[in-house]
């Protein structure tokens, strides 16, 4: 984070014509979709976890995350700072949907656990 306050700091004084998004904070990024889209992101919304469109919850904060990316890359070429924050953003949805994903996977295995339990399987 400190690291991202001193970029935008660094462009105020400078003021150059692009922005070069961090090359780690992208790797992570695209590190973080590819968790994200192995830890059943598109599967079927439990109940209660429905997003916009019908879609999880962890699905449609995924899909912010890489519209939001997409939009920072767009701002970083035409020399927009902003891109830097939405680059942060795009990091936190991304996080969030891997938390939600995560979640809402115990939750299936713990109710499938419940379920078997109560039917008289050990």
């Amino acid at each position: 984070m400190n690291q991202l306050i001193f970029s935008l700091a660094a462009l105020g004084v400078v003021g150059c014509a692009s922005v070069q998004l961090p090359r780690d904070q992208v790797e992570h990024f695209e590190a973080k979709v590819r968790s994200a889209k192995t830890i059943a992101m598109f599967a079927e919304p439990a109940a209660g976890e429905h997003g916009a469109f019908g879609m999880s919850t962890a699905r449609m904060h995924l899909e912010l995350a890489i519209d939001q990316a997409e939009v920072a890359k767009t701002l970083a070429r035409s020399g927009d700072a902003r891109a830097l924050l939405l680059l942060a953003r795009a990091q936190s949805d991304a996080d969030l949907a891997v938390g939600i994903a995560r979640r809402s996977e115990m939750h299936r295995l713990a109710l499938e656990a419940t379920e078997g339990r109560l039917a008289g399987n050990p």
